[in-house]
């Protein structure tokens, strides 16, 4: 499918579907009624009637994987509870080991190792590197040192606070020490929470990146809105809603729809509506890695391909772009090799723009970038670094993206349109 053109009578249909689009937006999920004009504000203070506040904000989620769960909460006051619920969740209280990433609040790890604590746990402290320096396995190497020097064994808990890259070390680490040691985390991103109960990060070996992962295994996950920083709009909290996305497209229909209907509020910034649907991916991702399906769990590799192979070309886009990229070109190629839904194209298309997760200029990009053989030659060179299939993760429909192989012609006609799209 063309990249400049739009099929006929599509410009018309997508103008009918915004509009529904825009009148089916969920109302705010907690909806406090107030006075409605300002003589009622009258009749309220004559009366001495005092508002109360509101109640601080609770969310909580369960991420169930096979033979296994992770306790997800977002909230207000999180973390006074975070003691009690890791010694519940250890069982009995031993040692514990917080792992924090450099650079992490200090304020966030006293309170930890404090709640840790006063719930009988004998805490001792290790750092990682930050970003993704950490996510290595010479550095995982170093953390089991660091849990041998602290005698941590399978009954006791290893506490994670930082970003992605961080949490996805120490669920590494936690599912391969002594058996599987119990792991509770505090991630200080959204795309840590939204990702790393699930999913997290593969380990890199060298400077290959991304290559060694183990069986998630995380029992807590708790988060504030500070501590995530959910009312950000960087690329942490933009890479969170690339996830969201994906993750939408593979997991079901029903899933997808709620994040349009909740993307006008988390566009907004409404601290709910975002904490919400950070959960509720993080569930929809647990599922389909959870599947008993090799293909089902396949297809979150959804626009990572080609993610990876613009990213070496154009190494400065950050993550959510390049796999906002990779999700609008996986669309458009689907069209042409399965007959894939054209309207999903630019649902989708929109949905993105809402989130904050533009497409790319071709401004922004190096010239090699915008050469379709030498694009082809990088996806390609991405996609058989981890495996012997040139593959590309599609979607069939929306809860249907299959790994599939796209013809030549197909896939050079479609490169050869993303790049004369960018230098319009």
């Amino acid at each position: 499918m063309s990249h400049e053109e739009l099929p006929k009578g599509v410009e018309a249909q997508l103008g009918e579907e915004a509009s529904l689009v825009e009148s089916e937006l969920a109302a705010p999920a907690t909806d406090v009624p107030g006075p409605q004009d300002g003589a009622s504000e009258e009749v309220a203070a004559d009366a001495g009637e005092v508002e109360e506040p509101p109640a601080p904000l609770a969310l909580r989620q369960t991420v169930s994987l096979n033979g296994a769960s992770c306790d997800c909460r977002f909230g207000d006051e999180v973390l006074d509870r975070f003691g009690r619920d890791l010694r519940v969740a250890v069982g009995r209280p031993g040692r514990a080991l917080v792992v924090v990433e450099e650079g992490a609040d200090g304020d966030l790890v006293t309170k930890v190792r404090r709640e840790a604590t006063d719930s009988g746990f004998t805490v001792s402290e290790a750092s990682v590197p930050s970003g993704a320096r950490a996510a290595t396995v010479a550095e995982a190497q170093r953390l089991f040192e660091a849990l041998a020097e602290n005698a941590i064994t399978g009954g006791d808990a290893i506490v994670a606070v930082g970003g992605a890259d961080a949490l996805s070390l120490c669920a590494f680490a936690a599912s391969t020490w002594c058996g599987g040691a119990t792991l509770a985390a505090l991630p200080t991103s959204m795309d840590a929470l939204v990702r790393c109960p699930a999913r997290p990060l593969a380990l890199g070996v060298g400077t290959v990146a991304r290559m060694v992962s183990g069986r998630p295994r995380m029992s807590l996950c708790y988060a504030t809105p500070a501590t995530v920083g959910a009312g950000l709009v960087d690329d942490a909290s933009l890479l969170a809603r690339a996830y969201e996305v994906s993750g939408a497209v593979c997991e079901s229909k029903e899933g997808f729809n709620g994040l349009v209907m909740r993307s006008e509020a988390i566009a907004t910034g409404d601290i709910e509506a975002i904490g919400r649907q950070a959960l509720d991916s993080a569930r929809g991702i647990g599922r389909v890695c959870s599947s008993t399906s090799v293909a089902v769990r396949q297809s979150l590799a959804y626009g990572e391909t080609f993610a990876e192979g613009l990213q070496t070309l154009a190494p400065n886009l950050p993550q959510w772009a390049l796999l906002g990229e990779g999700m609008r070109f996986s669309a458009r190629l689907a069209v042409g090799i399965v007959n894939g839904d054209v309207d999903f194209v630019f649902t989708q298309d929109a949905l993105l723009d809402r989130l904050g997760l533009p497409a790319v200029d071709g401004a922004d990009l190096p010239r090699e970038a915008l050469d379709p053989e030498a694009l082809e030659a990088a996806i390609r060179a991405a996609a058989f670094r981890r495996s012997n299939r040139y593959l590309f993760a599609v979607p069939y429909a929306v809860g249907r993206v299959r790994l599939t192989a796209a013809p030549e012609d197909v896939l050079m006609d479609n490169l050869a349109g993303w790049c004369a799209s960018k230098q319009q």
